[in-house]
C-alpha cells in the first residue's frame, strides 16, 4: 500500500507549481482532475507585481489546463 503524507512542506507545493507552469507566488489553489485536467486559482497582479483588491477581497481569476494524450508524434 502507497503511504499517503500527513503534510507537505512549502518546498513541495512550489514543486508543483512549478512542474504545472505555475508561478508559485500567484496560486491561490490548484485542483487536479484525472479526466478534466488543472483547474487553478490564481491571484490577479497589477503592472508593478501587487494584488489587487476590491474591497476586502483580493482579486483571483481561474485558470484551466486541460490534459492531453501523449502520441507518437515526432517519433521515427
Amino acid at each position: 500500500m502507497t503511504t499517503i503524507p500527513a503534510t507537505l512542506s512549502t518546498e513541495q507545493v512550489r514543486t508543483v507549481c512549478r512542474a504545472l507552469g505555475l508561478p508559485p507566488s500567484l496560486v491561490r489553489s490548484v485542483h487536479l482532475d484525472a479526466d478534466e485536467g488543472v483547474h487553478a486559482l490564481l491571484y490577479v497582479r497589477d503592472r508593478e507585481g501587487r494584488r489587487i483588491t476590491h474591497g476586502d477581497d483580493v482579486l483571483t481569476t481561474t485558470v484551466h489546463i486541460p490534459f492531453e494524450e501523449a502520441s507518437s508524434r515526432g517519433t521515427a
